[in-house]
């Protein structure tokens, strides 16, 4: 009698021992069906050979049901699910269900159909029908509805010419998820610093192993351009490649990028995806039919036949940890599985988060820096707004100097771009008479005034009422207030101070569809008119980029003018309330994305609050030497303000040192405009 022991994609961490039956071969890594309790009939995966079974449980061991037809999983593979599991405390089959999501229990894909010449013309010939005939007279195979809209007739006239044996059906063989891509499609033109670049990426993956590269290079500086070169030569080998994305909303800008470079699309992989279309696409690369994967970090666990490159787009973005099921950061697991499949792994970023700078400065990782923009392009100039000196009138939160460069902008016919990293219309709301703070009921956080869908929302665990006609606390009615800005309130003054002006809204609130979204980023880039037919250049673009809260990330090259930017230092980036090892570098980052895609030198407004720490040219400069923008230089009272500290637990331990937390954390601690 033959055991193995299957791990199924349930939250259990040990596998079950099953008989295999007379005439099945089975072997690790093989795809089975399983009875397992009262779930019935589940999918697994054949772990290992068990030598030794318990002869005690052998009237009670069950038999393997049947083994799919599919690729086994790689002895890579399962170590990788192995090793995640045991290093994020999670089950074994909750990792490896998300390498199953192999559209199973889909049933059989529907047959593709197509239309050819079969006999002689019918009888009775029509004109409609002389159209069809005529069309199908090159011989070629062609779908039912797409003969019928090439030949303006309707598929009524096609059925006829089919029912009558002048045209016969034929079965279609299965629809490729991509062509393979070309590697010499269209060489890109390199300057002297990104050939460089190029030819040691090139020179890495043809070597092969495993090793880290870090691509560090300023916004524009070509590092997509450069990490193709490593994706082209890793084609030229034959072998697979992962390009992993943040957010889905890249990942069509990555798709055309990629289109222009090597003639074809890659094969996506993401949340989005019709479950039809992941079951084809995880079945392609499992069986090596597929080149090239651009996804989010769920790709990472897909079955490839021969990886040989993992690229890890802007690596230092917060959207690659993944907080629901088995907990992990993409970037991280990224490098784990590089060092088990022994490849090499890319990590691309215009400001590497501080793990991969800590590594590239010990050594660990190798370094390729692109300090230039392609072209002699230059970053742009940043001018700060202290908004304590300059601030806006109370209840308004666009300062008089932003307003009027926003004014002067359009009065130009230029678009302009306001970034706030804040959802809704408020972040608190709060009653004039008692003080009383509308919370969640579940988890105690504020609840969010969102004005567009006239609800308050728990950003944490997603709970939504309509707001009360009273105060729940002293029951005044007309007595709330909203509290400091978010996106909806930004974009209410900003058609209060430009009613004439067009105004679009991004945020992941308001997304309808990931195709409306990439439509109207497309409109903006382009300069076209939005779907209504409006003119662009009469139009202010407001947008959201929240990355912690789901919400759309900018476009290279879709604020083609001029940018003015709200970081929204006093709340969401404040120091005291971001207390991780990386709480300084988060907003750096968001910063530098935002200043760094307006274009060419354009003009950057920063609005800042002297209480947060971080945004202060030398601390920039300390912690990121390679951005490189020019910072207009802060009043000297301003810079004195604030003692500048590298890591929040330093600043902590200043504070509490000092004898006086409370009175150091008021001092520090912005104030809020009602």
């Amino acid at each position: 009698m033959r055991v193995v022991d299957v791990l199924v994609p349930v939250a259990l961490d040990q596998a079950y021992s099953y008989r295999v039956p007379e005439g099945l071969d089975l072997a690790p890594g093989d795809v089975v069906t399983v009875p397992l309790g009262a779930r019935g009939e589940t999918t697994g995966v054949v772990w290992a050979e068990n030598p030794t079974p318990n002869p005690r449980i052998h009237n009670r061991m069950k038999d393997v049901v049947g083994k799919h037809d599919v690729p086994p999983l790689k002895a890579e593979l399962r170590q990788f699910v192995d090793w995640v599991a045991g290093y994020t405390l999670s089950s074994r089959g909750m990792v490896l269900r998300m390498a199953l999501r192999m559209g199973e229990h889909l049933g059989p894909p529907r047959e593709r159909v197509g239309v050819r010449l079969g006999g002689p013309p019918p009888a009775r010939m029509t004109t409609a029908r002389t159209r069809v005939l005529q069309l199908f007279a090159d011989g070629m195979t062609r779908a039912k509805g797409d003969a019928a809209k090439e030949a303006s007739v309707s598929v009524g006239v096609v059925d006829g010419l089919i029912d009558e044996g002048a045209l016969e059906t034929v079965v279609l063989p299965p629809e490729k998820v991509t062509l393979p891509p070309d590697p010499d499609f269209a060489k890109p033109d390199f300057f002297l610093g990104q050939l460089a670049a190029a030819d040691a990426l090139r020179t890495t993956v043809e070597q092969g192993g495993y090793t880290v590269t870090l691509v560090d290079g300023v916004t524009g500086s070509g590092k997509t351009e450069v990490y193709f070169e490593g994706v082209a030569e890793n084609i030229r080998k034959g072998r697979q490649t992962l390009i992993l994305m943040p957010e889905i909303a890249l990942t069509g800008q990555s798709l055309d990028r990629f289109t222009a470079r090597f003639g074809t699309r890659p094969a996506e992989w993401h949340s989005q995806l019709s479950p039809r279309t992941r079951a084809r696409t995880w079945a392609a690369v499992a069986s090596g039919e597929v080149s090239v994967v651009v996804g989010a970090r769920s790709a990472l666990f897909l079955p490839y036949a021969d990886l040989g490159l993992i690229v890890v787009d802007e690596e230092h973005d917060a959207a690659y940890k993944q907080e629901d099921g088995a907990h992990y950061h993409a970037r991280d697991m990224a490098v784990v599985r590089g060092s088990i499949a022994k490849i090499p792994v890319v990590l691309a970023s215009a400001t590497p988060s501080v793990e991969s700078e800590v590594n590239a400065r010990r050594g660990r990782y190798r370094r390729i820096h692109l300090p230039e923009r392609f072209g002699g392009a230059h970053l742009p100039t940043i001018q700060a707004i202290d908004m304590r000196r300059d601030g806006p009138p109370r209840g308004r939160f666009i300062s008089p100097k932003l307003a009027e460069a926003v004014g002067q902008t359009l009065e130009r016919g230029e678009q302009a771009l306001l970034f706030l990293n804040r959802r809704g219309f408020a972040p608190l709301t709060l009653c004039r008479a008692c003080g009383f703070r509308l919370q969640c009921p579940h988890c105690d956080a504020w609840l969010v005034d969102h004005r567009f869908k006239k609800r308050l929302v728990c950003h944490h665990c997603g709970y939504n009422t309509a707001q009360p006609e009273a105060c729940p606390n002293c029951h005044a009615t007309e007595s709330f207030a909203p509290v400091g800005p978010g996106v909806e309130r930004l974009h209410q003054e900003a058609a209060d101070l430009f009613p004439d002006k067009r105004i679009l809204v991004l945020s992941s609130d308001l997304v309808e569809s990931m195709e409306r979204l990439r439509q109207e980023l497309d409109n903006v880039a382009a300069g076209h008119g939005f779907p209504s037919g409006a003119a662009l250049d009469r139009r202010l673009w407001v947008e959201v980029i929240a990355r912690k809260d789901g919400a759309v990330v900018y476009q290279s090259g879709a604020v083609a003018d001029d940018a003015v930017v709200d970081t929204g230092a006093d709340k969401d980036l404040w120091l005291m309330r971001d207390c991780g090892y990386d709480a300084a570098g988060k907003p750096v980052h968001m910063f530098w994305e935002v200043a760094s895609a307006v274009g060419n030198a354009l003009p950057v407004q920063l609005t800042f609050n002297p209480g947060d720490p971080r945004f202060y040219q030398s601390h920039i400069r300390a912690e990121f030497p390679s951005a490189g923008a020019p910072l207009a230089v802060m009043p000297d009272e301003v810079q004195g303000r604030v003692r500048l500290q590298p890591v929040a637990r330093e600043v902590l331990d200043e504070l509490v040192a000092s004898g006086d937390l409370s009175a150091a954390v008021r001092a520090a601690m912005p104030t809020w405009q009602v």
